[in-house]
């Protein structure tokens, strides 16, 4: 399964704060972008990981307390 799904499934509650997302396909550019807003992984100045690249999949599942599961 494709990490930005399992984002979704593995959630439960967090779920519900993506209605927002959930009208768009998922891992595509605008859902990617909804996710960002939800859970930037920026630092404010411009630096961060490429919204969408694997390296910000993995800050998005280390945010959400997914990664390794």
């Amino acid at each position: 399964m494709h990490p930005a799904i399992r984002i979704l499934a593995a959630v439960g509650g967090v779920v519900a704060s993506f209605a927002a997302v959930a009208a768009d396909a998922p891992c595509s550019p605008a859902w990617n972008k909804s996710v960002e807003a939800q859970f930037p992984t920026g630092d404010g100045k411009g630096h961060g990981p490429d919204v969408g690249s694997s390296e910000w999949r993995m800050v998005i599942e280390r945010k959400l307390g997914l990664r390794g599961k």
